[in-house]
């Protein structure tokens, strides 16, 4: 009995040492023309972002506790350009690049290329 109180009782120290972390994902546009972003979270809340040339836009903010990749966040991520749908699968975490991360802090951002619509 005594083992499995301590057992516990590790458990929930190690588990409250952990903080939330906030998550920020940015969309960097290189095309010469605006793009637009379709994204569908973890909630099923669809979102679209206008996002003008050759600029960048902070698209989605979510708090978690721990380490996570894009996908978890995303169920559904489309870049459209003039009416065409990317072919890129960017919910791949391998096109995101994080440029800030701490133990609080995470933001990840996904390049947007003319390449992408051909």
């Amino acid at each position: 009995m005594k083992q499995k109180f301590l057992l516990l009782i590790t458990g929930l120290l190690l588990i409250s040492c952990d903080p939330d972390v906030t998550y920020d994902y940015f969309v960097v546009n290189n095309c010469n023309e605006e793009i637009i972003v379709n994204i569908t979270d973890l909630n099923n809340i669809k979102t679209e972002i206008q996002i003008p040339p050759y600029s960048e836009k902070h698209i989605y903010n979510n708090v978690i506790w721990g380490f996570v990749y894009v996908n978890y966040f995303f169920k559904e991520f489309v870049v459209r350009k003039n009416n065409i749908n990317s072919n890129v699968n960017y919910i791949n975490q391998d096109l995101w690049v994080i440029k800030e991360s701490t133990r609080l802090t995470c933001k990840e951002y996904l390049t947007v290329n003319p390449e992408d619509f051909e």
